[in-house]
């Protein structure tokens, strides 16, 4: 199998319009390259949880631009621009919904038999659809769920599902950031024998097309044996594994790109590739075509779900919920990383917080500067902590002075002060300008941590930033990645937990990476990959960029001098 970059090659995007079996509009993209074949096999992409069909975008042309032609689309009651809240998503309509496309694939383009992708919790709405219907004659599923009791069990750390059977009503409740209504949901779960692994046996066997199920091999929240006993049901199933994956497989670029081209093969070929080797050779997409189109379905999302609150309401009610990180090594890592770049805090220097939440940070400034010194230097340094909400600087005011007391109370070894900014109207450029608090030079180390994928115009910050800077000063700049996978932070997190309510505390966590991710996949906020993170900062003229990936190996930062 070789792989072949084509920049010639022209893929087209259809916005098309269907009703689901209930009723409800489905909204959904057909992608296929100019020279694509009219009688070339159809592959329906689902979307996962969480996720719109803008994220299957670049799957959907790597499909393309191998001579397949894809039918993309968003779940009714989900995300997207399809009808429905998300509130009301259950396993059934999902099904309703893929069954729907089929029905619009046999109508309008006379396709007589599909194949199905799908990803994670959608795998299992994918695997009743081929169990059902026999116009599916291949399905692959990418770390698929397929237990999903078990995997409901491994993310909230009690069994919700066997504590539903028994009476216990949960009402509107958080799954990854997203309200859902979690006694509609599992009641047609339960009732459609869509919760356990029972149930994926039973379609298994009942299922007449190829199956192949891709795994991770880190997948925290799937049991690869469970996956493996699938793979034993029938014949027909093949079971494979992604090495160095997580369950967000876009977390690892090169594992993900790989499966990719894999999947694309079992698609093409039917089967996997074989060790010795395939004369197929497979063709990447002009990235300059998958970026414009990105751009396109970003501001379609965007127009179609609006802002719903404002930034500091946002902030103000999920701030907290990150409180819990203090504790978590890969995030001491991350924070003593940042410390590294910056260097030891000095007396008379100043430091800038730049978008200090609740006052990490500031914490380990404090503790460090205290740890180090036995007596009052004759020029205390300066921490500035700057941040939107009151609330943020309030609970960072706390935890500074909690870190001070913690070592002998010597807090006036530093010099503490906050203020409430929003970074949003700076607008730079003009003398009656709407600028930071600084004067030009002034500030000798900043740090601006896991901030600039929220802001609108973050370039402009940048520039600002360079402007307070002193010539001789350092700055750490830094980002999640994008397609961050926090499953084993939060899994450490977990076997490490003392009681409940560190237990609460982290399943708060993965409601707000949940929440947020949601705002990047409505083209709200952007996570940075390190080329565009070092772009930005010498973009703003900051030299000696370095970056370097901590927390746990899903963030990226950028250290830089002036």
């Amino acid at each position: 199998m070789t792989i072949i970059k084509r920049d010639n090659l022209s893929i087209q995007s259809e916005v098309v319009y269907f009703p689901s079996r209930s009723g409800h509009r489905i909204v959904a993209y057909v992608d296929q390259a100019d020279d694509c074949s009219d009688d070339a096999d159809f592959v329906i992409v689902t979307p996962k949880f969480g996720e719109s069909k803008k994220n299957n975008l670049q799957l959907a042309y790597q499909l393309a631009a191998n001579g397949l032609r894809v039918l993309r689309f968003d779940h009714t009651f989900h995300v997207g621009e399809s009808e429905g809240d998300i509130e009301g998503y259950t396993f059934s309509s999902a099904i309703t919904d893929i069954l729907s496309a089929i029905d619009f694939l046999e109508l309008q383009h006379n396709v007589a038999r599909v194949q199905l992708v799908a990803n994670s919790l959608s795998a299992r709405c994918a695997l009743r659809v081929a169990a059902i219907d026999q116009r599916v004659f291949r399905l692959v599923t990418m770390v698929g769920v397929v237990n999903f009791q078990h995997t409901a069990k491994e993310v909230y750390q009690r069994d919700m599902v066997g504590e539903f059977q028994r009476g216990c009503m949960q009402g509107i409740s958080d799954i990854l950031g997203h309200q859902v209504n979690v006694d509609q949901f599992l009641t047609d779960c339960i009732e459609n024998n869509l919760h356990d692994l029972d149930g994926s046996i039973h379609d298994v066997r009942a299922a007449k097309c190829e199956i192949f199920f891709f795994n991770a091999d880190r997948d925290v929240w799937v049991d690869i044996e469970d996956v493996q006993q699938l793979g034993g049901m029938s014949y027909l199933v093949t079971v494979a594994t992604v090495e160095g994956a997580m369950h967000e497989l876009r977390e690892n670029p090169k594992a993900a790109e790989k499966a990719a081209m894999t999947m694309i093969y079992v698609c093409k070929a039917g089967e996997l590739p074989t060790d010795k080797g395939s004369n197929m050779s497979l063709i990447l997409p002009d990235s300059k075509t998958l970026f414009a189109q990105n751009r396109i379905e970003r501001e379609r999302l965007r127009a179609a779900a609006p802002l719903r609150e404002s930034e500091q309401d946002f902030w103000k009610a999920y701030l907290h919920k990150y409180n819990i990180l203090e504790a978590v090594g890969d995030y001491q890592d991350y924070l003593r990383l940042i410390g590294n770049c910056l260097g030891p805090v000095e007396p008379g220097l100043v430091y800038f917080d730049c978008g200090c939440g609740n006052g990490l940070f500031g914490a380990w400034c404090v503790r460090d500067m205290l740890s180090r010194s036995q007596e009052l230097p004759a020029i205390p340094p300066v921490y500035f902590g700057l941040d939107l909400t009151a609330k943020g600087l309030a609970d960072a005011s706390g935890k500074h002075a909690d870190a001070g007391a913690s070592l002998g109370g010597l807090a006036s070894k530093m010099n503490l002060m906050y203020l409430r900014f929003d970074l949003d109207d700076l607008d730079g450029g003009s003398p009656a300008a709407v600028r930071l608090p600084f004067e030009d030079q002034s500030v000798d180390r900043i740090c601006c941590s896991l901030l600039i994928s929220y802001l609108k115009r973050p370039e402009v910050l940048l520039d600002e930033l360079y402007r307070i800077l002193r010539p001789g000063g350092r700055i750490i700049v830094s980002s999640m990645k994008p397609y961050c996978d926090l499953s084993q932070i939060y899994k450490d997190v977990v076997d490490e937990s003392s009681g409940e309510q560190t237990l609460q505390s982290a399943r708060n966590l993965l409601s707000a990476a949940g929440s947020i991710k949601l705002k990047e996949e409505e083209g709200h906020y952007k996570f940075y990959d390190q080329h565009e993170l070092i772009a930005c900062v010498k973009q703003a003229g900051f030299k000696k960029a370095e970056a370097y990936r901590s927390f746990g190996d899903q963030a990226n930062l950028v250290a830089a001098g002036k």
